[in-house]
């Protein structure tokens, strides 16, 4: 049943964006009981969180590259390849999120957690008040290469991966520098 809700879910996101997210409309889209729905998803920050939890669980790397630039890359791109079914249901929810900056509030301590954990299985340390910065400034970098990604339409998502191979290492070369 989850794996439909999942489905479903980014379905909805596509066709109807954040507005339409409610459990409801997902009871309705997966021909289930509200109250099924709700049980799993009570609200609709927790279908969105449900979608990013699925991502990320899909996204988990088998083998650890080497170095924090080749775990950062293929980090980012094992997500936006678990996302490339849903790219435009990602676009839809980019879109939504300038015109919702509630969405956007709700939203930051979960970028924040995958962000801190990313680099911290990258090698980087987070635990100080410089930690705190890089951990926003990748939250922010992966927000960037989101937005790019779902708007790319290059062969192979050239363009995103050039993007995202530039900034880590501007990023990678300040962290040495400042940090």
């Amino acid at each position: 049943m989850q794996t439909l809700i999942i489905q479903k879910a980014w379905e909805l996101l596509e066709t109807e964006g954040l507005s339409g997210l409610t459990p409801e409309r997902l009871a309705a889209y997966c021909q289930a009981s509200n109250n099924d729905i709700r049980d799993l998803c009570p609200t609709p920050l927790s279908i969105l969180l449900l979608l990013w939890d699925n991502v990320v669980d899909q996204a988990a790397l088998s083998t650890v590259p080497d170095g924090p630039h080749d775990y950062l890359f293929e980090s980012i791109m094992t997500v936006l390849d678990v996302l490339q079914p849903h790219q435009r249901a990602v676009k839809r929810l980019l879109d939504d999120l300038m015109l919702a900056p509630c969405w956007v509030k709700d939203i930051i301590p979960y970028a924040l957690k995958w962000s801190r954990q990313t680099l911290q299985h990258a090698g980087l340390v987070t635990s100080d008040l410089l930690g705190a910065l890089k951990i926003h400034a990748f939250a922010l970098f992966f927000l960037y290469i989101l937005r790019i990604w779902s708007t790319d339409e290059s062969s192979g998502f050239d363009f995103t991966m050039t993007k995202l191979n530039h900034g880590l290492s501007k990023i990678l070369e300040y962290n040495s520098f400042l940090f």
